[in-house]
């Protein structure tokens, strides 16, 4: 959970005009706010309610774009790894397991390196969405494959 604002006492002193003048206009931003969100999730961002969301333990997204096949492959989730932003899926046209992760950074060129030089998965994309999220595609990770260290 991120703080929106300041704290702003409300039983501020009669005398603190300053203090009345700020939580007033707070109050205000804060309605505009509220209405504007209330606007985008109902006219401007229907993408999330267009999705099947009976199983909300997914993310809503079903699709990444390949840049090597220069294409939007379509999945289906079938796990999550523990508690962290790691899924795995099932493409849909030629039966691939796939492995999706969520994050706020990622370097693709490391990744790239790692992966030419047998030490990581090949990336099939990394796609920015709304919020600053990354959504990192690989191939499905064999343990046994990529063990740290084996240079």
């Amino acid at each position: 959970m991120d703080p929106l604002t300041v704290i702003l006492p409300l039983a501020c002193h009669d005398y603190d005009v300053e203090m009345k003048i700020t939580a007033a206009r707070f109050f205000h931003a804060f309605k505009i706010a509220v209405q504007e969100l209330k606007e985008y999730y109902e006219t401007i961002h229907p993408l999330i309610y267009e999705h099947n969301l009976s199983n909300s333990k997914f993310p809503y997204i079903n699709s990444y774009y390949d840049e090597g096949e220069k294409r939007n492959v379509a999945f289906t989730w079938f796990e999550q790894y523990e508690d962290r932003l790691i899924f795995f899926a099932e493409k849909e046209e030629n039966k691939g397991t796939i492995c999706i992760k969520f994050t706020r950074t990622y370097s693709v060129e490391a990744h790239n390196w790692c992966s030419n030089n047998g030490m990581a998965p090949d990336l099939y994309a990394c796609q920015h969405l709304p919020g600053g999220w990354l959504m990192v595609v690989m191939d499905i990770i064999d343990p046994d494959t990529y063990l740290p260290y084996n240079l």
